[in-house]
């Protein structure tokens, strides 16, 4: 079971028009790729969109594989350092059915610890700086995401409800 973000791994962008063929973690922002400038949810989609096709509210349910529930992870954890209320509450469900081993593994490797993650936002920085601003996916990639989640059983009955609103 491949547990690590494979940044170096050939990921596509997706956005439009774009030709960019890896993302490249940005040296000031990871979540920004220093190759073509647009955020690591639109390349890591491009795997995602591989694994399964797109996730819709009436098709079949796919099964929350803890490596697919560590690429949907990656989305909203990787570089980031505060989640998005409606994103923590699917996260929360799909860990719900994962071992407490493989949660731990699946957040450690995306530079969270347990606490933060039961927070919603890390205190400080990995290098100690306490911080006073967050980083997290914009609103336009929180979409995106959520899109992510009607592919689980778990999760596609919470999604229906949060799109309506």
């Amino acid at each position: 079971m491949r547990m690590t973000p494979d940044t170096e791994e050939a990921v596509r962008c997706t956005a439009s028009g774009c030709s960019c063929v890896c993302f490249k973690p940005g040296s000031v922002q990871l979540r920004s790729c220093d190759r073509c400038g647009h955020g690591w949810v639109p390349h890591a989609m491009a795997k995602l969109q591989f694994q399964a096709q797109p996730p819709s509210s009436c098709g079949p349910v796919e099964v929350a594989l803890p490596g697919l529930v560590f690429d949907l992870s990656s989305l909203v954890l990787y570089g980031a350092q505060a989640i998005p209320v409606r994103l923590k509450i699917l996260l929360d469900r799909l860990y719900s059915i994962l071992t407490p081993e493989q949660v731990g593994h699946i957040l450690h490797t995306l530079g969270w610890s347990l606490g933060d993650y039961v927070r919603g936002y890390m205190l400080q920085h990995p290098s100690g700086k306490v911080l006073d601003r967050w980083l997290m996916v914009s609103p336009e990639e929180e979409l995106l995401i959520l899109k992510q989640f009607l592919r689980f059983g778990e999760t596609r009955p919470i999604v229906d409800l949060m799109m309506l609103h």
